[in-house]
């Protein structure tokens, strides 16, 4: 079944509504964005996110490098196991 061409008479259209969008976009949302938004206050946010994902980056190697391994943890069970039954004996 053929689709009927769009007919740009009617109120709402692809066409009119895509037109519509995009001068929405360029006429109110992206001029208000910029009032709102200094260029300046964009950078130091982007230096602020930039330098908190390096801490916890920094958090989450040292954390991996303090957890034990199964291997290590399985050898340190052992240990704690042995300790228990000789302190209970």
């Amino acid at each position: 079944m053929k689709k009927p061409p769009l007919d740009d008479s009617k109120p709402v259209t692809q066409k009119v509504l895509l037109d519509t969008l995009v001068d929405f976009w360029e006429q109110i949302a992206y001029p208000m964005i910029d009032k709102k938004s200094d260029k300046v206050d964009i950078e130091k946010l982007e230096i602020k996110l930039s330098s908190e994902i390096k801490h916890n980056r920094r958090l989450i190697r040292g954390l991996q490098l303090d957890t034990p391994t199964m291997e290590e943890f399985k050898k340190l069970d052992k240990r704690v196991s042995r300790l228990e039954s000789r302190a209970f004996n």
